[in-house]
């Protein structure tokens, strides 16, 4: 079992490792050289996002790209993420909690939200609507990493990345990007009310998860 950090990148020109997936690496690190596990950095995106996903900090680097990617809802991400993954157990970190909810979904594993600080044995300390808790991290779990707390800056150092594409990680054109995302730009054709709010829900929704 190891830590594999789910990464995301701002677009605003060179592409970068954005805010909330640098305090994931932080808190990740951290807590990985505490339970003495290797890490992994994972994100989806073009090959121009190469070069700071190999900054990233972990022992490997793994870039997820391939033109069917585009366009990919928050499921169908997710979706690739876990085919990334190949069966084995991880704990997986990432600074999206709709994106970790999806993916503890998938997998079956606790998806623990919110977390704030690291104490010592590996445990945790959540803050969920005003309260904390407090739980170790021992297992497969997927972890949401608030983008709000200062966590001690991770070593750096460069560690090419690997590309991977959905050839290689055994997944079918119709299962991401558009075809396999629940978000669709196709008009309803039964306009009723109620087909319209449903509709306008959904998409909002799954607009808000981008």
């Amino acid at each position: 079992m190891d830590v594999i950090v789910l990464v995301s990148f701002e677009r605003d020109g060179v592409p970068r490792i954005d805010a909330a997936s640098s305090r994931a690496l932080d808190a990740a690190f951290r807590f990985a050289e505490d339970a003495g596990l290797g890490t992994v950095a994972a994100g989806i995106g073009g090959m121009d996002c190469s070069e700071a996903l190999s900054m990233s900090g972990a022992e490997r680097n793994v870039l997820l790209s391939d033109p069917v990617f585009e366009k990919s809802d928050i499921g169908a991400l997710a979706r690739i993420f876990a085919a990334s993954m190949g069966g084995r157990e991880w704990i997986v970190f990432c600074g999206n909690k709709i994106l970790t909810g999806y993916l503890s979904g998938m997998l079956g594993m606790p998806h623990l939200c919110s977390l704030a600080a690291i104490g010592n044995g590996s445990v945790g300390v959540f803050l969920n609507d005003g309260f904390s808790y407090r739980r170790r991290i021992d297992g497969p779990c997927c972890v949401h990493v608030l983008d709000s707390v200062g966590w001690p800056p991770r070593t750096s150092r460069r560690k090419a990345a690997e590309a991977f594409g959905s050839d290689d990680l055994g997944l079918g054109r119709l299962s991401v990007g558009a075809e396999g995302s629940l978000t669709v730009s196709d008009p309803v054709a039964d306009d009723s009310p109620a087909k319209r709010g449903g509709r306008a829900a959904l998409l909002g929704f799954m607009g808000a998860c981008r």
